[in-house]
Order: C-alpha cells, then sequence, then structure tokens
C-alpha cells in the first residue's frame, strides 16, 4: 500500500504535477501562483505586471472550471497578449525561466494530472532541489536556489491540501530533512501553515 513517487522534472510525466491551476481551485490556486510568480521575477516586478499576471489567473481558471485542461504556462501565455509591454516581457521571461528546469514541475499545460491525495501511504522525493543554508538578505542566491524555492513553496501547498482534506481522518506528514524548512522565510511560512493545518484538521 506504498507509493512512492520521484519527481524529476526531466521526466516529462512528471510535468506539472505541482502545478497550482492543476492541484488547486479559486484562491488557493491564484495564492499560489502569485508568490510564485513574485518569487520568479523578483525587482522585475511591479503593479502593472502583478494586475497583469493576476488578471491571466483569474481568465486561465475561468477556462479550467468550463473543463478545459490547462494550467501556468497558459497564464504566461495569456499575459503576452497584454496591452502592456512590461506584462508581455514578463510572461516571455516566465516561458524561459520554466523551459528545461526544475519549474518544469510547478508550471506545465496541465497535460498531466497533480499527485494522487487518496494514497495511504505516499513517500515522495524531488530529485535535483538546490536549497540556500541560510536566509540572509547580505547572501545571494543563486538562480538554481531561487528555483528551488519556489518547487518548495508548492509542495508545501500540497502537503498543506492533503492535511486539511477531511478534517474526520488523522493524517500524518513525516519531513526527512526537514531543516531547510527553517533555513528561509520561505520554509517557515510554509511550517507555520502545516502547523495550523494540524491544530485544525487532525493532521500530524
Amino acid at each position: 500500500s506504498i507509493e512512492f513517487v520521484t519527481l524529476d522534472a526531466k521526466n516529462p510525466d512528471n510535468y506539472g504535477v505541482l502545478d497550482p491551476i492543476v492541484f488547486l481551485k479559486g484562491q488557493e490556486a491564484t495564492d499560489l501562483a502569485d508568490s510564485m510568480i513574485d518569487g520568479l521575477l523578483g525587482k522585475d516586478n511591479n503593479t502593472v505586471v502583478q494586475e497583469g499576471y493576476l488578471a491571466s489567473i483569474e481568465r486561465v481558471l475561468a477556462r479550467r472550471e468550463a473543463g478545459e485542461r490547462v494550467g501556468m504556462l497558459q497564464v504566461f501565455e495569456d499575459m503576452q497578449e497584454s496591452l502592456s509591454d512590461d506584462v508581455v516581457n514578463a510572461g516571455k521571461l516566465l516561458v524561459r525561466l520554466v523551459k528545461n528546469s526544475i519549474l518544469s514541475l510547478c508550471f506545465s499545460n496541465g497535460e498531466n494530472e497533480s499527485i494522487n491525495l487518496e494514497n495511504k501511504i505516499t513517500i515522495l522525493e524531488i530529485a535535483g532541489l538546490d536549497l540556500p543554508k541560510q536566509d540572509n538578505a547580505q547572501i545571494a542566491i543563486s538562480k538554481s536556489q531561487q528555483k528551488s524555492l519556489i518547487v518548495m513553496y508548492a509542495l508545501g501547498y500540497f502537503c498543506k491540501r492533503f492535511g486539511e482534506q477531511d478534517r474526520s481522518e488523522e493524517t500524518i506528514i513525516f519531513f526527512d530533512e526537514a531543516w531547510f524548512f527553517n533555513s528561509t522565510a520561505v520554509g517557515r511560512s510554509i511550517l507555520m501553515s502545516l502547523k495550523r493545518i494540524g491544530r485544525s484538521f487532525n493532521n500530524f
């Protein structure tokens, strides 16, 4: 009854299994997508770009509700139809950042289903994570580490979704190498979110 899953971005079967538009709905999908895009754009993000991608997320979520198979790559394509050059350029940049990288796990065309939440026991590992050793504003993180943190954020939301899907069912989550949760601001945010789920939804 144990399902062992290795998420490797080199395997097309894994594309988008942590895509927020694939495994989340409504406000949760928007919140995660917003955080991931903001983390990728960094200083290139501004209010015009943010308004542009939030509008694109809303339109793509509506397409999904209508039955279409879509993912975050459709958001980036929609951004490129904007009248704002800043939004268009941000959409092009996001497509390039995702291509041939670990981000393929989180940004897709919606061609694959998300990881199954219904298995009794799932052991999940992610190949190729490159996490920074500490959170220090004075030390710049590499592009590879930035991408790994985005994947970690999506993974945290997935675990949150697992823990809160059935309040009547006792669930438990084990983390090996959990030091990285306290090594960054993103990780600490995930940890606090999981603790709140634990108190409210019978998750340990």
